[in-house]
């Protein structure tokens, strides 16, 4: 899993902000990181939000990738920690110089960054589910 793809998207769903349902069926946030990323109120129950999601899919683990380069990063990685012991969740992060590139031929992916998409084994499109579970989303809908 892109560790801050699905947590600035939770983050993004919770505050009420704008997210898209693309063409492809994945959900955005309009949210550009560039290089820079900040723990918010709102981060854990985002998290949260995104481990119950995994639970409700049946998921028996999950491993976060984060880019170690985003200032945070390695906040972000303790609070993943913290909240999988928490709602007793197994997962494993890895801190890796770019999460893209690291989940290029990887299975089960789950991102929403096109350039991951396009490149990996396999993915699964988790955001739906949480966003629809999420009842402060602000969602729209691109259609041909």
């Amino acid at each position: 899993m892109d560790a801050l793809n699905a947590v600035v998207l939770m983050e993004t769903a919770l505050s009420g902000s704008l997210l898209i349902r693309c063409l492809d069926g994945c959900i955005r946030d309009l949210s550009g990181l560039s290089g820079t990323y900040a723990i918010i109120a709102a981060t854990d129950p985002a998290i949260d939000a995104v481990l119950q999601g995994l639970q409700k899919a049946q998921a028996g683990r999950a491993v976060f990738w984060i880019d170690a380069p985003v200032s945070n990063s390695g906040r972000l990685r303790s609070h993943l920690l913290a909240r999988g012991e928490a709602l007793q969740f197994p997962l494993e992060t890895r801190m890796v110089h770019n999460a893209d590139v690291a989940l290029r031929n990887q299975e089960n992916v789950i991102s929403g960054d096109s350039i991951v998409l396009e490149n990996c084994r396999t993915w699964y499109n988790l955001y739906p589910q949480l966003v629809e579970a999420c009842p402060a989303a602000w969602l729209i809908e691109i259609r041909p």
